[in-house]
């Protein structure tokens, strides 16, 4: 991160400039770009001095308790992300997906996709609540309905410029006893 240039410099810019020297002579005499100069006597007149402004600090949270009462009361029902983003929009606030999760995120609410133990999302892609362990309810599962067993096979065959030779369908994957055959 860059340092803001000395006060001691800063002054004696803003010296010569009162004392009738131009922008770029008083650049050059000091070694700084004419740019930092111009800006050293705007703030001058501007705030009555030339020091540096604060750099850093934390940014205010653009959610504020307002919107923030809403969106708690909001997330209570399904919703997504992106839908609650629209939601703020149409009420006037303008905030982006992130902003958004950490509000949430902030609440207690979980929007990992990761299969495990947590598993957040309902199977419409809304919010689940967290449950007291820190991790989302329990679901039942079911099998997935399939009107034929799945079929794991593999596929090999001598590829030519101009055909295919030798086709193998095998049933799984390719393994030691598979390949010497």
């Amino acid at each position: 991160m860059t340092r803001p240039i000395s006060m001691d410099l800063r002054e004696r810019a803003t010296t010569r400039l009162a004392s009738g020297q131009s922008v770029r002579q008083v650049a050059a005499a000091l070694g700084v770009a004419p740019s930092s100069v111009v800006k050293w006597s705007q703030r001058l007149r501007a705030t009555g001095s030339c020091a540096p402004a604060k750099i850093g600090g934390r940014r205010p949270r653009k959610i504020v308790p307002d919107h923030k009462a809403w969106l708690l009361a909001r997330i209570e029902a399904p919703c997504t992300l992106r839908g609650l983003v629209f939601e703020l929009a149409a009420r006037g606030l303008r905030v982006d997906y992130r902003t958004v999760w950490k509000a949430v995120h902030r609440a207690g609410w979980s929007s990992s996709t990761r299969p495990g133990p947590r598993l957040p999302w309902d199977q419409h892609g809304a919010l689940a609540r967290l449950g007291p362990q820190g991790r989302a309810p329990d679901r039942a599962r079911a099998p997935r309905p399939l009107a034929h067993p799945i079929f794991s096979g593999t596929f090999i065959a001598a590829l030519r410029v101009d055909r295919i030779e030798a086709p193998c369908i095998l049933d799984g994957p390719v393994n030691g006893d598979a390949f010497r055959a």
